[in-house]
């Protein structure tokens, strides 16, 4: 399966968005910003792919028997299952959108809050 292109596409999907909307005061610290988040988003895509290639492995074993494996290899190799491999990253990249739009305002001021708190 084409994991690799995949993790790439759902973390670019998942991360630029987020990074692309974070406004921080000046250009030196958003452009400081950009470079650390693009970092931190290499970091978690080695580790994600080696979780798909290592791990995943290890579980889908333990909870699949060959013949299940074989049937998702087969319905994967369909025309539905084509289409699924290759729209999940665009799925996911407009749920990202949704989140960051709908979600992440919520999300950013109860994490402020929080840093605010008195301890």
């Amino acid at each position: 399966m084409k994991t690799d292109s995949i993790t790439e596409q759902m973390f670019t999907s998942i991360l630029s968005p987020m990074i692309n909307q974070t406004q921080l005061k000046d250009s030196v610290s958003q452009a400081h910003f950009k470079e650390k988040m693009n970092s931190m988003m290499q970091i978690m895509k080695n580790i994600s792919k080696r979780m798909l290639n290592e791990d995943m492995l290890i579980l889908y074993d333990k909870y699949f028997t060959q013949e299940e494996i074989n049937d998702f290899i087969y319905f994967y190799k369909t025309p539905s299952g084509q289409k699924y491999i290759n729209s999940t990253p665009e799925i996911t990249k407009e749920m990202m959108t949704i989140m960051m739009q709908k979600y992440m305002p919520e999300i950013k001021n109860a994490m402020m809050g929080k840093i605010e708190e008195k301890k």
